[in-house]
């Protein structure tokens, strides 16, 4: 144990590295002013090492300020957006109250460990039994579970959560007899190279192991063949999607279901009709991974990284997907700017048959980006973070429509969708957006017309 309360910032710093570098089994730190918890922070992030913050006695009046929950909550997204696994740990103790830890869980803090020696037995076993009901309602307690439909997508989708660690076990479920046992196998023996400790279990066609599943991921369905119509693959995978819902739902009445399976739109309206759930619980995975390849081709043709990209994309999944330039901005910057107009054209006619592309390459449809599109998605619901994301959801009013499934900005916190955000359409963008939402709308009309709800 170090006591760093003699030590100047810069010395903290250096025993902190000495100590991640092993010569020290443990490193606390205690910290009384945010000058301290900012160095302690920035030293945990350059180590790319755990960090466990000790709040002092004379650091409490601090402990809820909203400087130091962005600092803290800072060092956790500074560490993802570097693909690093830190773990920021708040230790609490001098008797610092429930709605402190509450506070912690909020943040996103991967453990939050309570000092009892300032507290009577009974009220520590209280107190611990307040937090833990808390994280469960957040769907973030250690008896958190996901399940995965189990195809390519949806392995790479459980790969990208496990390595995560952010739900205690991942069920992987196909119909082929052993494909997600062995899938689920190969995953888990990751866990001790990339450091996770998400349980991974396959089963072929046996829904009753999802139960209680918080979150479902539904990548069921078959690809578009030769000579088949619109009409043909709706029918075919409509029947796979309900039968896959009614059985979620059966075993996970709570769960919500992000849906994968194409053609998106119409099978996440086929989930909603089947589940008979509030529809912010069914939605569709399209607009995250449309506007993540419409940002991984403008940081090619800028040579800027992908990460300082943002972009919205609405409308339908493919051809009638609506870009929105005006919302387009590099580090802020508006891509109109950097990009001229026909080389941004071109970028998003090349995201619109982004997909085909892919197939054209490979034979066979993209699995890496769908499924880690699928599990930002699940992350931002496990977390609560309320992320804002382009996502196919039930419009009720929103935008001037009504019951269409439709790709809109939103907030995705616990509850699924938490609300639909309306943006400022300009004349041609509203054109658009009206086309894309008459043909959603066909497509719906035919899962209609075929009388099988």
């Amino acid at each position: 144990m170090i006591n760093y309360k003699d030590l100047g910032l810069v010395n903290r710093r250096e025993i902190f590295k000495q100590a991640m570098a092993g010569k020290y089994a443990i490193a606390a730190f205690n910290f009384n002013n945010m000058e301290q918890l900012q160095a302690i922070i920035a030293a945990s992030v350059e180590c790319k090492s755990p960090v466990i913050l000790q709040v002092s006695g004379g650091a409490r009046k601090y402990a809820n300020q909203t400087l130091l929950r962005y600092m803290a909550q800072g060092a956790v997204e500074y560490a993802k957006e570097l693909g690093l696994n830190i773990p920021v740990v708040l230790h609490l103790d001098h008797g610092d109250t429930f709605e402190l830890c509450k506070s912690c869980i909020d943040m996103g803090f991967s453990s939050v460990m309570i000092d009892g020696s300032h507290h009577a037995y009974e009220d520590n076993i209280a107190l611990t039994k307040q937090v833990v009901a808390y994280a469960h309602n957040l769907d973030v307690s250690v008896e958190g579970e996901l399940g995965v439909l189990a195809g390519n997508v949806g392995a790479t989708c459980a790969q990208y959560i496990a390595e995560k660690d952010i739900v205690n076990e991942l069920v992987l479920l196909d119909i082929k007899e052993g494909v997600s046992e062995g899938k689920s196998l190969d995953l888990w023996q990751t866990a001790p190279v990339v450091f996770y400790d998400t349980r991974i279990k396959g089963v072929t066609n046996d829904y009753a192991a999802t139960a209680d599943s918080d979150v479902v991921v539904i990548t069921s369905g078959l690809p578009r063949k030769p000579g088949m119509s619109r009409d043909d693959l709706i029918s075919t995978n409509a029947g796979i999607v309900k039968a896959v819902t009614e059985n979620i739902i059966k075993h996970s009445p709570k769960a919500i279901l992000i849906i994968v399976s194409n053609p998106l739109d119409v099978m996440c309206y086929c989930a909603y009709l089947t589940a008979k759930v509030d529809s912010s619980r069914v939605f569709g995975m399209a607009g995250v991974l449309d506007t993540a390849r419409y940002k991984s081709f403008l940081a090619e043709e800028l040579n800027v990284s992908p990460k300082d990209i943002q972009a919205l994309l609405m409308g339908g999944h493919g051809d009638t997907m609506v870009p929105l330039p005006r919302y387009t901005t590099i580090a802020g910057i508006p891509v109109t700017e950097l990009v001229s107009k026909e080389k941004l054209d071109a970028i998003i006619e090349r995201t619109k048959v982004g997909g085909g592309e892919l197939v054209k390459l490979m034979g066979t449809s993209a699995w890496y980006a769908p499924g880690a599109s699928a599990a930002q998605m699940v992350e931002a619901i496990i977390r609560n973070s309320k992320r804002v994301f382009p996502v196919c959801t039930m419009l009720n009013g929103e935008y001037g429509f009504k019951n269409i499934y439709l790709g809109v900005p939103v907030v995705l916190g616990k509850n699924g969708i938490e609300r639909v955000i309306e943006v400022q359409l300009n004349k041609e963008e509203r054109t658009l957006l009206d086309d894309s939402a008459k043909n959603v709308k066909s497509v719906m009309e035919v899962l209609d017309n075929m009388h099988i709800f």
